[in-house]
């Protein structure tokens, strides 16, 4: 079988870079790479935003009903909220909710260019947002029937969000922000019954309390996957490598990817996924997509047993791929799992679910 080209669901970011400015706008943005319309995903929104010295990412603004999630994977920007500068480092998460009527900006006050990682929910036509600070902006937006125009009244701080204004700076994060590695877990991730150690999770969307979108930042070992190869009927997924380098498994194929790659697996399509890392380093990667449905199903090619023990949840009318060579076992695992199992995929995958077991027999 011969190795199907680079699927076009990979996108590396700076593929995608273009001026984040609308026409006319008279400001410079800096330049945004919209992945997710790259890669044909629509249920939500994922960007790299490249803020140059002396820019800022948008005026400051505040909006109704969407949950927005930034997380700083280079430079120092500053995070302006509420008339107030706060500065950011690598790894700094920022989670803003939906409704509560903060203005917020991010600025780049620094010599370096700062790069940020965006992920919010699809903008809706019947979002709203306001534009405190900029009575033009605001004007647009009541034309276009888009200004809040209940929003919370905010008592806002003596910075007027533009690039090298420096007053009203705080030393002290808002209690919303926190650095992932704040957050991850000691423990690595397991499926149930299963001796197969994943990822280590930073839960970046239940610390912010989302209630519409998921995220993790993840760290993956050496030798490790993210996830049993699977397809999901109902909820579109994505991975963003932050640092390291993984190979991402489809369909029984796998394509390498690094630092800036972004994949995304769009609902329904049934093409079956994992993310592996055959690497001597750790990888850094961003998961994420919408909350967990209850009605949503899963099929897991590899695993029969585990379809049936989740009842409900196995999507049995899936699509059936052509599935290529690849077993969907990390290299250093597949090592672990006997001779004997490796003949097939599956039972190679349910070997490696009970290693445990067969160390013991």
């Amino acid at each position: 079988m011969k190795q199907p080209p680079k699927p076009s669901f990979i996108k590396n970011w700076r593929e995608t870079e273009a001026p984040a400015a609308p026409p006319n706008a008279g400001e410079d943005f800096g330049f945004a790479s919209e992945l997710t319309a790259a890669t044909g995903i629509s249920h939500f929104r994922v960007a790299h935003l490249r803020i140059p010295s002396g820019t800022r990412a948008y005026p400051p603004l505040a909006m109704d009903d969407l949950e927005i999630f930034a997380c700083v994977l280079e430079g120092t920007p500053d995070l302006w909220a509420d008339g107030y500068l706060h500065p950011l480092q690598e790894g700094h998460g920022i989670p803003l909710k939906a409704g509560t009527g903060l203005v917020h900006s991010l600025i780049n006050n620094a010599n370096l260019d700062a790069r940020v990682f965006v992920f919010t929910e699809a903008f809706r036509r019947n979002s709203r947002a306001v534009h405190p600070l900029e009575p033009q902006l605001k004007e647009q937006l009541a034309k276009s029937g888009m200004l809040w125009e209940d929003a919370p009244l905010r008592r806002l701080g003596p910075n007027d969000g533009t690039p090298g204004m420096l007053s009203g700076r705080k030393r002290k994060l808002p209690d919303f922000v926190a650095h992932w590695g704040d957050l991850l877990e000691a423990k690595a991730g397991r499926y149930p019954n299963s001796d197969e150690d994943q990822t280590l999770s930073a839960r970046v969307a239940d610390h912010a309390r989302f209630s519409r979108i998921a995220m993790r930042v993840q760290v993956l070992k050496p030798g490790r996957r993210t996830s049993w190869p699977h397809a999901e009927r109902d909820e579109s997924e994505f991975v963003y490598v932050v640092a390291g380098k993984v190979d991402a498994w489809n369909d029984g194929w796998i394509t390498p990817m690094g630092e800036g790659d972004f994949i995304g697996w769009k609902n329904g399509t049934g093409i079956t996924h994992a993310i592996l890392n055959n690497s001597n380093d750790d990888a850094v990667i961003i998961v994420g997509g919408e909350r967990s449905r209850y009605c949503n199903q899963y099929w897991y090619p590899f695993h029969p047993s585990y379809n049936k023990e989740i009842g409900k949840a196995y999507w049995s009318d899936h699509p059936v791929p052509r599935l290529g060579p690849h077993d969907g076992l990390p290299d250093r695992l597949r090592e672990k799992v006997p001779a004997r199992l490796r003949r097939s995929a599956v039972s190679a995958n349910e070997a490696a679910r009970n290693l445990g077991k067969l160390r013991k027999q």
